[in-house]
């Protein structure tokens, strides 16, 4: 769906169109232009009709029609900018049916106060072919361009907000690079249980999450879905130099581990 407002937020959201934006603005407004011509050519009797002209209607202000088309136009191309350019396979797929429904809304709102503009091209086109410029024409153009103006930073401040929040790949990268150290020191656990005089008392190492925070420096465990300070646990890893030499292999040097128990409810 061609719209003026649509070339306009390009430019602001810097979107970078297979033509100029003073290109797309053109064409859009010749289409208009042409298919109001067609449009009187059709009809019955065309050189007397508005050929759908925007018209506010009578005893609706100036001031509410200007809001109408605000409000609406910034709701078109909010649903347009975060369905059709959002760059999510799964959204572009809905918005054929998010925009249509927009507009749909738009229309239901605008037609009973001013036929629903929402477009400047499309008043443009059949205002120049029927020759109808009401005095308050600047309210179909002005205001869509408002809404379009005021869609574009709401837009870019929620894609800020969603790259904000989900751009930290630290937890998956760091997982990455501690399980083969965590999986270095599983033996020297099971070690440690075997030889234990009480192993049923020690937490089992697959109630707890292990996260060796700083592999350099004696790191720590932590349980990854707990907040609270870490503590000692019941038992700790031994490092490589406390172990029998058949196992010592299995271990990194100067690594030493601490398990956090799991609290029991």
């Amino acid at each position: 769906m061609n719209n003026v407002c649509f070339a306009f937020r390009r430019v602001l959201a810097t979107f970078k169109p297979r033509m100029s934006p003073d290109q797309q603005l053109c064409r859009q407004v010749i289409g208009a232009i042409i298919g109001a011509a067609f449009l009187m050519a059709t009809m019955p009797n065309g050189n007397e009709s508005t050929l759908g002209s925007n018209s506010i209607t009578s005893g609706v202000g100036i001031g509410n029609a200007l809001c109408g088309e605000i409000v609406m136009t910034f709701v078109l191309v909010l649903v347009v900018l975060e369905t059709a350019v959002s760059g999510k396979e799964m959204v572009q797929m809905l918005a054929p049916l998010a925009i249509g429904f927009a507009v749909f809304c738009a229309h239901t709102v605008l037609l009973p106060i001013d036929g629903c503009s929402i477009n400047p091209a499309r008043s443009l086109g059949p205002a120049i072919v029927s020759s109808t410029w009401p005095d308050y024409f600047w309210v179909f153009v002005i205001g869509p361009y408002i809404g379009a103006i005021v869609a574009v930073p709401i837009h870019i401040f929620f894609r800020w907000e969603f790259e904000e929040v989900n751009n930290d790949t630290r937890p998956r990268r760091m997982f990455s690079l501690r399980r083969p150290v965590v999986e270095n020191q599983l033996p020297a656990l099971n070690l440690r249980r075997r030889n234990s005089d009480e192993p049923s008392n020690l937490p089992s190492p697959t109630h707890d999450a292990i996260n060796i925070v700083n592999i350099e420096r004696a790191s720590m465990v932590r349980e990854s879905n707990r907040a609270s300070m870490p503590r000692e646990s019941a038992f700790a890893i031994p490092v490589a130099r406390d172990l029998p030499e058949s196992t010592s292999e299995n271990v990194l040097p100067e690594v030493h581990v601490e398990m956090l128990e799991s609290k029991t409810k």
